[in-house]
């Protein structure tokens, strides 16, 4: 063979190598199987967090409800503020470019973490639907403590549609355990307030802070929607709209920092002899969202089977005994961002609800929507949070 010969089949083998080379990158990208490098992140890592996000270019999703992304002020002035036994983050990374983020919050005392919540989870936008969030998330819940592993959850928005498929899954195998929708309603007192001998019987029951972890764990323990359901749909509020698994540390917990609020009937304050209901208060208040207004949020469990007339009687106890501002006694009052004497809007969560799908018109049933508006609490948004426990 010439040396023409040879030059021109060298050059045709090394032509066909390279357009290999760019069908198995191509290839391999699409099917989802990138070359990922994922590793954990460091506070110094907020300008990958911008990329991920969307952030720097402007392509971000709007993921708050009124719009925008809360992950660059939460980066900065919250998460890498906790004990770093208590949050676990990590970055992919394809080359030098991250495109993906994963973060699980942990709940507990920080040498005994016990339950995660996912949040912040975000693929770059030239890269999604390639598999990579799956395989992050895999990562990171690998990095878990056994125990928090198995009780880690994670909520999406009912309007976020493209992550209420994902979690929903398709053909009839759902990728995560669905727990019900959680609704915000804001507590709306008329002026002046109605007497208590409205008709209620609300002058027949005795409002307290529960002092009593046992009471509180006899209460939750036995009620159907832990009893009667695996995985458990009664979580207990934790941060700012997240949620944890009902544990005996959980309980003491709430109890322990003045969170759990009794209704009980005729005056009882013993354990929890006669409690009708128990409110519990989310860990931290927020102003500007769902309202301008400080919010105090709270989720509530019933007795179950109680009549609408003593359901109304009970939201209608809960709701005048809450304070309209800030005062020294609140849970929250120390806070370094709040001031005593503002104005303070409750905020009821209601839920679990059972709907399946993301339509507002099926989350509350109607009953129970009727009795919130005739105790004044009033739908905040036509939109509901979806809860899931990660499998």
């Amino acid at each position: 063979m010439s040396r023409t010969s040879l030059a021109i089949a060298a050059g045709a083998t090394t032509a066909a190598a390279v357009a290999l080379a760019i069908w198995i990158r191509r290839r391999t990208q699409s099917s989802g199987t990138c070359p990922l490098v994922i590793r954990a992140a460091v506070k110094d890592d907020l300008e990958h967090l911008l990329v991920v996000a969307g952030l720097k270019d402007g392509v971000g999703k709007d993921i708050t409800g009124d719009g925008g992304d809360y992950v660059k002020e939460a980066w900065v002035e919250d998460w890498w503020t906790r004990d770093p036994r208590t949050h676990f983050n990590e970055f992919a990374f394809i080359g030098d470019l991250a495109v993906g983020f994963a973060r699980c919050d942990c709940f507990g005392a920080p040498e005994r973490i016990e339950s995660g919540w996912l949040e912040g989870l975000r693929v770059h936008s030239g890269y999604q639907g390639r598999g990579i969030m799956h395989r992050l998330q895999a990562h990171l819940l690998c990095s878990l403590p056994p125990i928090v592993r198995q009780q880690t959850y994670l909520a999406v928005g009912s309007t976020n549609t493209q992550m209420v498929g994902i979690c929903d899954g398709g053909k009839g195998r759902p990728r995560y355990e669905y727990i019900g929708a959680f609704v915000m309603h804001a507590l709306e007192l008329p002026k002046p307030a109605r007497p208590a001998d409205d008709g209620s019987c609300t002058s027949t029951l005795h409002v307290r802070i529960l002092d009593s972890s046992e009471a509180a764990w006899s209460f939750f323990a036995s009620h159907p929607l832990h009893t009667e359901h695996k995985p458990s749909r009664l979580l207990l509020p934790a941060r700012f709209y997240a949620f944890r698994a009902l544990t005996h540390a959980a309980v003491a917990d709430k109890v322990a920092g003045g969170r759990i609020t009794a209704i009980c009937r005729g005056g009882t304050d013993r354990g929890n002899e006669g409690v009708l209901a128990l409110f519990v208060n989310f860990d931290s208040d927020h102003k500007g969202w769902p309202l301008q207004t400080l919010c105090s949020f709270h989720t509530a469990y019933f007795t179950p089977g109680l009549p609408l007339e003593e359901l109304r009687a009970v939201l209608l106890a809960f709701g005048r005994s809450r304070p309209t501002a800030l005062h020294s006694g609140h849970p929250n009052a120390s806070s370094d961002d709040l001031t005593p004497g503002e104005s303070l809007t409750t905020i009821l969560v209601a839920g679990p609800c059972d709907n399946k799908q993301p339509d507002s018109a099926t989350d509350v049933e109607p009953k129970l929507s009727k009795v919130l508006a005739a105790a004044h609490f009033k739908r905040s948004r036509d939109t509901h949070l979806r809860v899931y426990k990660v499998p």
